[in-house]
């Protein structure tokens, strides 16, 4: 199992949301927030947030917890995500493409066409989470556990996925190239699923 750094908060106090100031930090509950871009968030607990359809390319997201929040479809491309974690939050569409992510747990997440190409991903948690039809592709991995997810249809092109254990997780109808699936961890149901995947017959 990998083990997670969690955010580290100290003396947090409750506040409203002031989309002015540079830095962010604080508890912040029933936000809604629209029409931003770029935003540093240091130490934060949002609870409750909405945040749909935004884009906020090259993010800074330090210790930060989110739970029970509505980012769907907003863009976090080229961000920096560490030391965060997402809760009971709906990700659906959410794009982290070409992000860095490190120290990161997504627990009973929506996730569903969520984005992670050409992103690093390393010292991360999927748990019974919903990502089905997303895309992982040419994306690095380094200790990251998927469990009890499910990934049907979910796309895993030139990406190595040597370590990796998707043995408790859903993976029907994913996409995946033939020489990046050395090392990789299935149970026997899923192995033969892969073999007539990869054109393998099996009497």
């Amino acid at each position: 199992m990998v083990k997670i750094i969690n955010p580290k908060v100290f003396d947090l106090e409750i506040k409203k949301l002031d989309l002015k100031e540079e830095k962010i930090t604080g508890i912040f509950n029933n936000e809604i927030i629209t029409n931003i871009k770029n935003i540093e968030l240091d130490e934060c607990v949002f609870n409750n947030l909405t945040m749909s359809d935004q884009k906020l390319n090259k993010a800074s997201v330090l210790d930060t917890t989110i739970n029970n929040s509505n980012l769907t479809n907003s863009s976090f491309n080229d961000s920096a995500i560490h030391r965060v974690i997402f809760n009971e939050c709906n990700l659906v569409g959410i794009d982290f493409s070409g992000s860095s992510l490190s120290n990161v747990e997504f627990k009973n997440c929506k996730m569903t066409y969520s984005n992670f190409s050409f992103a690093k991903l390393k010292n991360i948690r999927f748990i019974n989470s919903e990502l089905e039809k997303s895309s992982f592709n040419e994306t690095s991995f380094k200790d990251v556990d998927f469990d009890e997810c499910n990934l049907n249809e979910s796309e895993f092109i030139d990406t190595n996925l040597n370590k990796l254990d998707l043995s408790n997780s859903k993976i029907e109808g994913i996409i995946v190239n033939p020489n990046n699936i050395r090392g990789l961890t299935v149970n026997m149901y899923q192995a033969v699923d892969l073999a007539l995947l990869l054109g393998i017959k099996i009497k």
